[in-house]
């Protein structure tokens, strides 16, 4: 059988190596297709020779390679000679039967250990495989037992983002990042060169880029006081990296193969390049000096030819340091109400035939992706550039939501899922207020579960679809001691989602975990020990049943404690064996203890019976893409969000009943452009021709930014007749105003549970 169509059955297949995890405390992160125990064992010792075809210089970087990671276990390396000699050793050869070129092959018997590969690179990646057989404490023999590995990874675009705008790293703490993600098999590094608070990389025709851009008056940023981060002591902070620089860090993560995409920022998330040439923005006079917060609303003048000649100038340097296949853009959060003041934007939408300012970023987008397209690069932007428009042939980096993967891929565009819930790792990955980075609940757990495969298309569109990536931004991580405790172990479950094709099974990743963290300890990795003590939930609803089944699932290897009648649990409480059927009004409260009997935080969860539980909601035609009984599923506090439209839904409770009353909830949360509708209104009828108004709601809320609010509102009116038909109206507030960085934008409505009594 032909290697192809072994690993065709293979990725089909259930593997089950829990036998050679008991037997030799083999875990290997990523989860390789096939592993199997072996008789026998190979001893590397330093007589033992690594044998390759020595007129291949690829073959030749793969054995050094091998040779660093045998001085940093063992303290010494190893000859290298011809394959026509061998006999015996660490065989490294390549084999074009594989389907894949990242594939590869490991056997380890008593003579020989042998990696073979699609090609150079997946000897590399056996290589990972061979690195967490090696041992972690002093040594000079390593003891490699007898199996046989066979892998291929499941997607192509296996990447890591870092942001070094908001903080610098130098070249060397950029360097350990790439032996970070070499570890873990993944072949992506986005590197987030430029921001509003620094412009990090060397330009040469533009050098007050890095003259002014490149620092600050302050540290800044860093908000979280207890761990004595933000210490500002007047002295300019910031740092770029020369062109020499970045071509160091291009050719040592070439060698790992490993791929740099350069992100240069724009239309917005420029406020460094503008302070250094304010010319370049619509109103020089408002620029500010530096911000605090993530983004600002200064934006690139799309309707000056003096912009598009900056960028075009600064990507031709930008070409020629990167030998990537992709450029970056950014393209997201460009707040565009400088453009709606701007004369010369307003020209331009004029003079190009555009309707609005989202159509002049899409004309943005569009122009410089025909000037990177011509000089042989790709273009990649976050998913806002699919509003106005989509460039034809621009990448989608999905990080809002994965129906923007679909969305690219209907337009024949590809797509990368990098969706900030749960893969932003610049968020907290547990309950520890004493933690680095941005609060937040994107554990390991919700990390490791996390499944990006795209649902509901086409096997054509499925070929537009690239892969993953997590991201970490930098905000409150200034130092490369707080980017190592986010990104660990946290790459470790991101490595099992983009590379592994068997099941998964965290209860055995997180054994393996466990074990892994010597290899972690070796390496003197400043990783997060502490495990968050939040559950996973996952709920299902049953029509049926008119209930929902709630399953929970700690991180933490300890029993979880819950209760039904709104108390909080105790060690005297139920234990939770099961899924848990709910058809009864009732708060759910769950949760695990610590050693000590103390818990950081009891999930709670409410359902709510009424007459309309699991009554399919007429939504009208603006919101296809939601679940006609989102709002009817009996959960109590989870949100639904309607975007930038009006809201018409009707439920058809069957036939007339007597109803009491009716009742939703509003929530408001304005960072995210949530806000209260305008007015809201509940009427009823009988024949679904002629409605009833009940009672209006009119909110007193002003859509800005008011230090990000989050405030709930109930709407309750009574009824007391009887009826069939429920209607709600809710006004949508419109694009949003005041001076805040969110003006311009369309806000949202969230809407819990519609209950009706």
């Amino acid at each position: 059988m032909s290697r192809k169509y072994f690993f065709i059955l293979m990725a089909l297949a259930v593997i089950s190596v829990k036998s050679l995890v008991a037997q030799n405390q083999i875990g290997i992160i990523p989860q390789p297709s096939s592993m199997e125990s072996q008789s026998g064992k190979f001893v590397i010792n330093q007589k033992t020779i690594i044998y390759t075809n020595k007129k291949d210089a690829d073959l030749l970087n793969v054995a050094d390679r091998l040779n660093d990671m045998l001085k940093l276990h063992l303290g010494y390396q190893l000859k290298t000679n011809d394959l026509s000699v061998n006999k015996g050793g660490i065989r490294l050869i390549v084999d074009h039967s594989f389907a894949s070129n990242e594939g590869y092959e490991m056997l380890v018997n008593n003579n020989f250990i042998e990696i073979r590969g699609g090609s150079a690179k997946g000897i590399f990646y056996g290589m990972q495989s061979l690195r967490q057989l090696l041992p972690v404490s002093k040594a000079v023999t390593a003891v490699i037992p007898g199996l046989k590995i066979q892998d291929e990874p499941r997607y192509k675009w296996r990447g890591m983002h870092l942001d070094v705008g908001r903080h610098f790293f130098n070249k060397e703490e950029v360097m350990k990042y790439i032996d970070y993600l070499v570890m873990y098999k993944l072949n992506i590094f986005h590197w987030h060169l430029t921001e509003d608070q620094g412009w990090r990389i060397e330009i040469k025709r533009y050098p007050r880029l890095t003259e002014v851009g490149a620092w600050r008056d302050k540290v800044g940023f860093v908000q979280n006081q207890k761990i004595g981060l933000n210490v500002d002591d007047g002295k300019p902070y910031g740092g770029f990296y020369t062109q020499d620089d970045i071509r160091e860090v291009v050719a040592y993560a070439a060698k790992r193969y490993i791929e740099i995409i350069p992100e240069i920022e724009m239309p917005g998330h420029s406020l460094a390049a503008m302070n250094a040439y304010p010319e370049l923005c619509c109103f020089p006079k408002e620029l500010k000096k530096y911000t605090d917060g993530p983004v600002t609303t200064d934006i690139y003048c799309a309707g000056k030819e003096e912009s598009f000649l900056f960028l075009e100038n600064v990507l031709k340097e930008v070409f020629e340091l990167f030998p990537s296949h992709y450029i970056h853009i950014g393209g997201d959060e460009a707040f565009k109400a400088k453009w709606q003041r701007c004369p010369l934007c307003q020209k331009r939408i004029k003079d190009e035939g555009l309707k609005n300012e989202d159509e002049l970023q899409s004309w943005f987008i569009r122009r410089i992706e025909k000037f990177i397209n011509a000089n042989g690069k790709k273009l990649i932007g976050w998913d806002e550039i699919l509003e106005g428009g989509l460039a034809p042939n621009a990448t989608v980096m999905a990080w809002r939501g994965g129906k923007a993967v679909g969305d690219a891929a209907k337009t024949g565009n590809d797509a990368i899922y990098a969706v900030a819930w749960p893969l932003y790792f610049s968020d907290g990955q547990n309950n520890d207020p004493l933690a680095p980075g941005n609060p937040g609940g994107n554990t390991l757990m919700k990390v490791y579960n996390c499944d990006p495969a795209p649902g509901g298309m086409t096997d054509e569109e499925k070929k537009h679809f690239l892969g993953v990536q997590a991201c970490l931004w930098s905000e409150r991580t200034p130092k490369f001691e707080h980017i190592e405790y986010q990104l660990f172990p946290r790459i470790c479950a991101l490595s099992e989602v983009t590379w592994s094709q068997a099941g998964k099974n965290w209860s055995w990743f997180y054994d393996k975990l466990e074990n892994h963290e010597k290899l972690l300890d070796f390496y003197s990795i400043n990783y997060s020990k502490r495990r968050s003590f939040t559950l996973d939930v996952q709920r299902q609803f049953l029509p049926d049943r008119k209930g929902i089944v709630l399953k929970l699932t700690p991180e933490v290897k300890t029993p979880v404690y819950y209760t039904l009648d709104g108390s909080d649990p105790d060690k005297n409480s139920n234990v939770y064996q099961l899924p848990l059927f709910i058809d009864k009004t009732c708060s759910i409260k769950a949760c695990v203890f610590d050693r000590d009997g103390k818990t950081d935080q009891i999930s709670t969860h409410f359902f709510r019976s009424h007459q309309a539980i699991g009554l399919k909601v007429d939504l009208g035609t603006d919101f296809r893409d939601i679940s006609s009984v989102a709002l009817t599923d009996g959960q109590l506090d989870v949100w639904t969000q309607f975007e930038a439209k009006d809201l018409n839904f009707i439920i058809d409770l069957g036939k007339i009943k007597k109803v009491n009353n009716i009742a939703t909830t509003f929530r408001e949360c304005t960072f995210k452009r949530h806000f209260l509708p305008e007015s809201a209104e509940f009427l009823v009828s009988s024949d679904g021709s002629h409605f009833e108004s009940i009672q209006t709601y009119k909110s007193n809320s002003v859509p800005e930014n008011r230090a990000n609010p989050n405030r709930k509102e109930y709407f309750s009116v009574v009824v007391g007749k009887e009826i069939r038909y429920v209607k709600l109206l809710a006004k949508n507030p419109g694009l949003i105003q005041g001076k805040s960085i969110i003006s311009g934008q369309p806000s949202k409505i969230l809407l819990d549970e519609i209950i009706v009594d």
